[in-house]
């Protein structure tokens, strides 16, 4: 029977009936067994229906489609080198699918459709080549490409999920076929290739807020706020061993006000703290901004035209920090991808008629032993977007380095001093990106004490 575990947590409130239909004429290997094709049928079903899609109180039906699905074994090494040679490997199963997934409104129109193509291969050594060993009951590598292709298309839902509610409230005619509709979305390589890490922080806390939209019309969307959240969300539970129920909002798809930021950071967060036991880590993606008659930093929450910010409205960056400083954590760890100026990432102003105004904010949270503060630029430089990669430029890369980019020694632990010098390399990392794609300079920058103290462990 095929095991497997979604790794997709963010969740749009599925409610759909799903359909499964696998190309028989195209499986291979150990899928010929009617048991094990009933198995991911199974998993597939499961996997869907948990919160995936829903509209109001309509039923949307998602049809998914496995259309090629193939597990193949080539020990060809056996037959080249019939010797055991520890070491070398020679044999190698190799397994490759593609799925098709149609979101149907309840009158059988085409909506969406998607299409996700995976495939991978594995060597193995001739000490340990053996049919039994490569045929897992878990369905070894085929489970993990199967994986990836199923959470591909589920990113691509949740990224469409605005247009796919907008065709609801607004059917058209049926579209004549799924290629016309076919919607592929390319997603960055952080997105799925989350690593899976032995690390367990049962008592670490987390806010993680990504702020895409914006209530006012005439503020421009932070394009990739919320992946940049969703994905972050991912590392903090699978490389970073954090409980999924101790990540603030519970909600991912919450709205974050003014009111929701402040109530988090002020009355949730700490409740969930184990004084002097709790790591606490904080993420925060979306517009900042000054008050051009202060000249004082803002974070932009949701419901805030940034023209008119003040303390009512808006978070000031340094009752921000008063508010962390409060924090009984053992460790704190505060990662943002903005800037304040009254620059967006895309290089426009979100501020009306005004010059950028760079602010820099001092305060004493910056300078104790326990916190770190990663900060995606300068305070007179732009924080950009990436669109290759689908992600706040910063974002990107400080994701890459937990991935494992940043293991500088090799040696298995990411320190905070590795993640700083990955990510200020001047040659592959967010300041040559910033000069080679936008022609402006972007420096993160890390403050903090103890360089030595490790992120993350793979």
């Amino acid at each position: 029977m095929l095991k497997y575990s979604s790794d997709v947590n963010n969740p749009i409130r599925v409610k759909a009936n799903i359909i499964v239909k696998i190309n028989d004429t195209n499986l291979a290997s150990v899928f010929d067994d009617r048991e094990t094709r009933q198995s991911i049928i199974d998993v597939i079903k499961s996997d869907f229906q948990k919160n995936l899609f829903f509209k109001g109180e309509q039923e949307v039906d998602l049809q998914v489609k496995v259309d090629k699905l193939e597990y193949s074994n080539q020990p060809w090494g056996l037959i080249l080198f019939p010797l055991v040679i520890v070491g070398l490997p020679l044999g190698r199963v190799s397994s490759e699918i593609v799925v098709i997934a149609e979101v149907r409104s309840p009158s059988g129109q085409l909506l969406r459709a998607y299409r996700s193509a995976q495939s991978a291969s594995k060597w193995y050594n001739t000490a340990y080549y053996n049919s039994s060993a490569l045929v897992l009951n878990d369905g070894g590598i085929a489970s993990d490409v199967l994986k990836s292709a199923i959470e591909e298309i589920k990113y691509q839902i949740i990224e469409d999920r605005y247009k796919i509610t907008q065709s609801l409230e607004n059917p058209q005619a049926p579209q004549s076929g799924i290629e016309s509709a076919v919607n592929v979305v390319p997603f960055s390589d952080v997105d799925l290739n989350i690593p899976k890490t032995s690390m367990h922080s049962p008592d670490a806390v987390a806010v993680v807020i990504g702020i895409s939209d914006y209530q006012d019309p005439d503020v421009p969307k932070v394009k990739y706020g919320r992946q940049d959240a969703g994905i972050m969300r991912q590392y903090l539970i699978n490389t970073l061993g954090y409980d999924e129920k101790n990540i603030l909002p519970r909600n991912p798809d919450q709205i974050i006000t003014a009111g929701v930021f402040k109530t988090l950071i002020r009355q949730q967060l700490p409740s969930y703290i184990k004084p002097g036991i709790s790591d606490v880590f904080i993420y925060y993606s979306g517009h900042g901004a000054p008050n051009t008659t202060t000249q004082k930093a803002f974070f932009v929450p949701a419901d805030c035209n940034p023209n008119y910010i003040n303390e009512d409205n808006g978070y000031l960056v340094n009752t921000f920090y008063d508010d962390l400083s409060k924090l009984p954590c053992r460790s704190l760890t505060i990662v943002l991808d903005a800037c304040f100026s009254g620059l967006s990432g895309g290089g426009g102003m979100i501020v009306k008629n005004a010059s950028p105004l760079f602010i820099s904010v001092q305060h004493p949270l910056l300078g104790k032993d326990s916190t770190t503060i990663f900060a995606a630029s300068l305070s007179d430089q732009v924080s950009n977007w990436y669109p290759e990669k689908r992600h706040g430029l910063f974002t990107y890369f400080f994701l890459k380095g937990l991935q494992g980019a940043a293991d500088l020694n090799n040696d298995g632990a990411i320190t905070i001093g590795e993640m700083e010098q990955y990510i200020q390399d001047e040659n592959i990392a967010v300041p040559y990106i910033s000069r080679r794609e936008f022609q402006r300079p972007q420096m993160p920058q890390v403050v903090g004490k103890d360089k030595q103290m490790v992120l993350v462990k793979h």
